[in-house]
């Protein structure tokens, strides 16, 4: 649902609404099937710039970006010898 309210074409369809609902809410003597339309209309315009606001206040964070992406483990051989491993995450690669 938020997918649609986000979707500029559903933003030029309500305005669309919102004017021809007016105009037909005023030919009417404000019957209640123009009303109705109208008032959805601007819902959707509210939705649509509420999630616009939300969405530039607020980034999309990825769950991989909130954790490491390399996991670095020391491994003593004895005492004399240190290899580093890398393992990335989701590439599937083991670099000695």
């Amino acid at each position: 649902m938020e997918k649609v309210i986000k979707s500029i074409i559903s933003f030029l369809i309500a305005i669309a609404g919102l004017i021809g609902g007016g105009i037909w809410a005023y030919q009417t003597n404000f019957n209640i099937e123009p009303v109705i339309l109208f008032i959805v209309s601007l819902l959707e315009i509210i939705g649509f710039l509420f999630l616009k606001k939300t969405d530039e206040s607020n980034p999309p964070q990825n769950k991989t970006s909130q954790q490491n992406n390399r996991n670095i483990q020391n491994i003593n051989n004895k005492g004399t010898v240190k290899k580093q491993i890398n393992i990335q995450d989701n590439t599937g690669k083991i670099e000695m």
